[in-house]
């Protein structure tokens, strides 16, 4: 049996706007465009005005169960519920406001339709103006959701608020790892293990005992090459990784690649051992840092890569140069193209701990927390996956609730989560 399709403009009451001379507040909490999260769709930073200096566009109310969804470039999915923290507050007019008649649709299920990846398309279709494309209130009340049975609604909008709330869980985990992480690397690499006595030098306060050496000291530094793209000998069949700038990320090892070589290709480009730190000195993303995982790799001409003598520890090497990136970048050339050339990188000056053991400890705790990331960024994709799946199949106009296999959604999230 095929679910209904209806026009939201059924479904949804007529909404009000406000008048700051006629219906005068002492403050409001306002909610423009800005205060949406694209990636978790929901409000996350209204503001909050004198009734009197509210901005113009403020003027649309909203309540307790409706949806927002942007007028202005609208696939860019700034859509969010509204719960009773906001409710009778004030909305921008670049927003459309869904009031769900509650009788013929539920407000959790109104709020994860119109996020539908095929209604948000359908929404695009109308887009007006290039450098600012917009759609009107109407375009999105005249499109069309499935519309199953009320008790049906509120079971689908049960399970997808189930996922969403895994997902806002590890976003929020990945978030303040992350600021643990770079609030331990500062107390690490300014006051080191033990809190011993600083020094003031020129890149800042070091332990008193580190000494200060040169990127080239560290170890080899090995300016990556690309293999000719016309010799297909180099790269069918590959499995050797070879690293670009866009596959280092926000995570410290390098696990993913979108190329990789042959040994054929391996042998015109310049390999790499495990535990190399690479570090992006051409291009915008000058200054990206990560760490190989491989028993062999190779990189791009974009990528310089420390090879760590036997001096120092691998991953003592990756964390000093993220904790640095910053101060290394800046001393790339001032052009349209940074340029951080192989020369200069080498002699750009750092201070370090010399007892190799006294490395390992100190990048012990960041790596326990680079495991951690790991994980739970590994957990939200998981996640997101599964959000994006169960969305498709159970706003389907041909799939009802009972034709799939709800238990086995409970059992993934159950999975994921563990």
């Amino acid at each position: 049996m095929t679910t209904k399709a209806v026009r939201l403009r059924e479904i949804c009451e007529t909404t009000e706007t406000w008048s700051p001379t006629q219906q005068p507040r002492e403050s409001i909490y306002y909610v423009d465009v800005s205060a949406v999260s694209s990636e978790l769709c929901k409000v996350v930073a209204p503001q909050i005005f004198k009734g009197s200096e509210a901005p113009g566009r403020a003027r649309k109310i909203i309540k307790n169960g409706d949806v927002i969804f942007a007028t202005i470039r609208p696939t860019l999915r700034r859509i969010a519920p509204i719960d009773r923290t906001l409710d009778g507050q004030i909305a921008s007019t670049a927003f459309c406001i869904l009031r769900p008649k509650r009788d013929l649709v539920d407000p959790g299920f109104l709020y994860f339709a119109v996020r539908d990846p095929k209604f948000v398309d359908a929404i695009g279709q109308h887009q007006r103006g290039s450098s600012y494309p917009a759609v009107t209130d109407k375009d999105i009340l005249n499109e069309s959701i499935p519309l199953p049975p009320l008790s049906e609604q509120r079971t689908i909008g049960g399970i997808l608020w189930k996922i969403q709330q895994a997902i806002e869980v590890e976003t929020n985990l990945i978030r303040v790892t992350r600021e643990l992480k770079a609030a331990v690397m500062k107390k690490l690499f300014t006051e080191g293990l033990n809190g011993e006595p600083q020094k003031e030098t020129e890149i800042g306060l070091v332990p008193e005992s580190w000494h200060r050496a040169k990127i080239g000291d560290l170890g080899r530094v090995v300016t990556g090459t690309t293999p000719p793209t016309k010799n297909s000998n180099y790269y069918q069949c590959g499995d050797i990784p070879f690293i670009a700038p866009a596959d280092i990320n926000e995570n410290a090892r390098i696990t993913m690649v979108q190329k990789r070589i042959t040994q054929s290709g391996l042998s015109v480009s310049r390999p790499l051992p495990r535990g190399t730190t690479c570090f992006v000195c051409i291009g915008s993303s000058i200054g990206k840092v990560g760490i190989t995982t491989d028993d062999i790799s190779t990189t791009n001409q974009q990528i310089n890569a420390v090879v760590p003598s036997d001096y120092f520890d691998s991953w003592f090497v990756y964390y000093l140069l993220a904790f640095h990136a910053h101060r290394v970048r800046a001393q790339a050339s001032p052009s349209p193209v940074p340029i951080l050339s192989k020369g200069n990188f080498e002699q750009i000056e750092l201070y370090f701990a010399q007892d190799k053991e006294h490395q390992r400890a100190l990048a012990k705790p960041l790596v326990t927390l680079d495991e951690s990331l790991e994980y739970h960024v590994r957990k939200l994709k998981l996640l997101e996956e599964l959000f994006s799946s169960a969305l498709r199949a159970l706003m389907s106009n041909t799939i009802r609730l009972k034709e799939l296999d709800t238990y086995a959604i409970c059992q993934d999230l159950k999975g994921v989560a563990a």
